[in-house]
């Protein structure tokens, strides 16, 4: 499961900086994606994150498991809003 959304978001991950910004590690995946998969960058969420909203709390929580190097949360986050490509 998940394709390129799970080696996207793993590699999003790592690209993360210190104060965790999300915003370059989804620009460092969208570009493995693109270059490599020669794939559409993937869609991370819709203008609901920018609200405490369902979407937003499913999104932090994922991130904080794969904090602890459980991928499978992110991934299916990301499976959801992309299919699995």
């Amino acid at each position: 499961m998940g394709g390129y959304a799970e080696i996207g978001n793993r590699r999003s991950h790592k690209c993360r900086c210190a104060a965790g910004n999300g915003r370059w590690s989804r620009l460092c995946c969208d570009a493995v994606v693109s270059h490599l998969a020669k794939e559409p960058p993937l869609i991370w969420a819709t203008d609901t994150l920018v609200r405490d909203s369902t979407e937003r709390k499913a999104y932090i929580a994922a991130l904080k498991l794969a904090d602890e190097f459980n991928y499978q949360a992110l991934t299916a986050y990301l499976v959801e809003r992309n299919g699995d490509r």
